[in-house]
């Protein structure tokens, strides 16, 4: 099943790309998957989320990004990162330093750096900031479901290997060996 799943997918990404692929590949791939009409992604024994992966090649773009995390909400969440945030006044050491003190994520062992993000990969209000926010530059306090953020945008750019790393990223998910912690 997972290898009829990757050669649709890889199906799906070649068409998308302009190219045509083996039409019989597509339809065995397709036969032991399922048409669209039958099978929504919660029905596919992995989850695999293909309306997602097609919106993310519309951007190719990939944020770096590093955050500082607490659970705190509201009103103690957000005084609590104004002050975190006057302490780093826009310097990326000490924003990395903070990150390691004071961030409840798991990215805080790596001064709250994350894994690179593609669009639509994380919650709208943060990745709102990734693909939007200014470059070099401390944004929020920012409360999503998880907490509240301090976010600073390193870089958003289009990789040269777009289509190896959008790849990568979905034999890594179909495989399980998704990065955990970095998933916010």
């Amino acid at each position: 099943m997972m290898r009829e799943t990757i050669l649709l997918l890889l199906c799906v990404l070649v068409s998308v790309a302009g190219f045509v692929p083996a039409p019989s590949i597509c339809r065995n791939a397709r036969s032991a998957v399922g048409t669209p009409a039958r099978t929504s992604t919660s029905s596919l024994s992995m989850g695999f989320d293909f309306k997602g992966t097609l919106e993310k090649m519309s951007d190719p773009r990939y944020a770096r990004v590093r955050h500082i995390l607490v659970e705190e909400k509201g009103e103690e969440g957000r005084s609590k990162l104004e002050e975190a945030k006057e302490e780093i006044a826009g310097d990326l050491d000490k924003f990395s330093e903070v990150a390691e003190k004071m961030s409840t994520c798991t990215s805080a062992p790596r001064g709250g750096r994350l894994k690179l993000l593609a669009r639509g990969e994380t919650v709208p209000e943060f990745d709102d900031i990734a693909f939007n926010g200014e470059l070099g530059v401390v944004h929020g306090p920012v409360e999503t479901q998880f907490g509240t953020h301090l976010i600073y945008v390193e870089s958003c750019n289009k990789p040269q290997n777009t289509w190896k790393m959008l790849f990568d990223d979905i034999v890594d998910k179909v495989s399980g060996k998704e990065e955990e912690g970095d998933k916010k």
